[in-house]
Parts: C-alpha cells; structure tokens; sequence
C-alpha cells in the first residue's frame, strides 16, 4: 500500500510564502483523535503490513497535543512500521522527548529561510543537537521547498556544516506546488532559473558533505530547467522524473484528495474514506479521477518546441488552475 499520510491537525507556528496549506491552516482548528488514528489505521490495513510507512504531519504535528500517544498507538499496532514525522522543529524539546520510546524517524521541514528569527534558528539548532543526542529518531532527513531563484539557503548549508557527527541522512528537494487555486506563490510559468538554483543546492551540500543523498519530491516539469541542469542531477537526485502518482492526504474531517493542491475540489477528492470498502478502493477512485482529469487537461504544453522525451508537462493542479481557475493577481 502507499504511504498513509495522517494531517493530525491544521493548525501551524509558520508562514511560509510558499505554503500550499495556506486556506487549510487559516479554519478552525481540526484535529485527529488517537481514537481517529486507529481506526483509519485499521482502515488501511496498516496492522498486517510489515514495514508500513505512515507519515504524521499537519499543519504543524508537534502542535498536536496528543501527538506521543498518537505515534504509541500506530507502534502498538505495528511493531515494523516505519512511522514517520513531518516537523519544523519549533517546539519544546520535551515534545520530541516524549516520542523516544517509539522510535519513528523525522523529516525536518525547513522552511522561508530568510523569515527564520534568530531565536527560531537557534530552537532548530537546538532540536537538531537533542536529536543528535538522545538517538531519538531512527533517521533525520532535511527536507526543503524551491519557489524563487533568489532564495537564500544558508541556514541549510550552515546545518549540515554542524551536522557533527553524522546524523542527517539525506535531504528531499520539491519545487513548490500551487496552492487551491494558485494562492501561493509559485513559479508558474517557464523559469529556467529554479532549475539552476536547485543545481546550486545539490552541489554545494555536496561540497559540504561528498556522499550526502538527495530525493525529489514531485516530478519535474523540464520547463523549469535546461537539458544541461538536468543530465548534472540525473542520477544524483531520486525521481527526478516520472509521472504525478498523488499523495492521498487524510485530514482530521476524514477527507483525502489526490494531493493537497486540490483539496475541496469534487473532481479529485473523496469526500469521506470511511464510506468505501477500504484504502484500496479509495485509492482505486482517486486513480480513475486522476486519469480522467488528465485526459480532459492533456499535456498544455507547445510539443513542437519541446525535444524532452523525459518532461511529462506540467503538474496536473498547475494545469487545472490554469484551465479552471482564474489565477490570482
């Protein structure tokens, strides 16, 4: 089964330029029970598959009250699963504490560099070197979003430089993804400077760290480098590309969609997972929406000037907002 993505709660201590949360974050606060998880756990068959990955993530997880009994429950109910936390960090460290005894591994979301205070940047040092530490999480990943050519990852770099003695595994790059209905910012149009910038990224941690490992979100769309940056990171970042597979969101409404950019909207979403014979199902359906969707959005892209065998076009919620949406000023 793919990896069960639990959205525990709505709620967020940041506000990053690049969020595709934004409209989810500003509601009223929802958020999963213990008694919530367990049964979309069970739901998704999570018990009787070894290794099964569930990745807890908001909003903000570390906001949740409940979060160390709610990574208890998935460990009780699977003793291999590879439970996994989605964090800014920003929290107290007796938060993190409180998860040792369950062993899941983390995901440290950084976020707008530039936006970080000095006393946020020292709570995330601090964290990391906890984590360091006390050997809380099985592994520690980076993760960071690219959304504009001029942004400065310092902060990053100076991580991995402290990273002393080895503790972050690997770092997962995404170039941002729109927002419902392009709210956020987003480079939406041919850019060919994000492609540089992300060539930047990869080797400078690679100056930093020769033997560091790197993962790609979601595909990317070739419009946003050149064929020269491109050939550089094949085969040095992960899935670089390949064709959009979703990422089945579960919120706390019980809600899932093809991926957050098309939370609400009818044509790409289920509206309640517990109304369907099982994960399996649910999956079924948001598979048949997506392939109708894309068939109705084809390509949108100028094929007599592409020479890419490898682009698969756009991102299919840049398509759909592009077709469906009026795009925001």
């Amino acid at each position: 089964m793919p990896k069960l993505n639990l959205c525990i709660i709505n709620k967020c201590n940041r506000n990053c330029e690049f969020c595709f949360e934004e409209e989810f974050k500003r509601g009223p606060e929802q958020r999963m029970g213990v008694a919530d998880v367990e049964r979309i756990c069970r739901f998704a068959n999570v018990p009787k598959v070894p290794g099964q990955a569930v990745c807890v993530l908001g909003g903000e997880p570390t906001l949740h009250p409940e979060l160390s009994d709610i990574i208890a429950r998935i460990r009780g109910m699977n003793a291999t699963a590879n439970i996994q936390l989605l964090t800014n960090l920003l929290c107290d460290a007796s938060v993190l504490e409180s998860l040792a005894e369950y062993r899941p591994n983390c995901l440290v979301n950084i976020g707008g560099f530039g936006s970080y205070s000095p006393e946020e940047q020292k709570q995330v040092r601090d964290n990391l070197a906890l984590l360091r530490k006390r050997e809380i999480f099985q592994w520690i990943w980076l993760a960071v979003t690219l959304w504009d050519e001029r942004q400065d990852f310092g902060f990053l770099y100076d991580i991995l430089e402290q990273d002393q003695p080895r503790s972050i595994g690997a770092l997962r790059i995404a170039i941002a993804n729109p927002g419902q209905g392009f709210a956020n910012q987003f480079p939406r149009e041919r850019c060919l400077g994000i492609g540089d910038k992300y060539l930047e990224i990869v080797e400078t941690c690679h100056k930093i760290r020769p033997l560091f490992s790197f993962v790609n979100e979601c595909f990317v769309n070739l419009c946003m480098m050149s064929e020269e940056v491109y050939a550089k990171l094949e085969g040095v970042v992960m899935n670089l590309s390949r064709y959009c597979t979703g990422t089945f969101d579960i919120l706390p409404d019980f809600s899932t969609h093809w991926c957050f950019a098309f939370r609400g909207i009818p044509e790409m979403c289920v509206e309640n997972i517990f109304d369907h014979r099982d994960m399996d199902k649910v999956h079924a359906i948001l598979r048949a929406k997506a392939a109708d969707m894309e068939a109705d959005l084809d390509r949108q892209c100028d094929t007599t000037r592409c020479t890419s065998l490898k682009c698969v076009g756009p991102c299919p919620a840049v398509k759909y907002y592009r077709k469906y949406r009026q795009s925001p000023s």
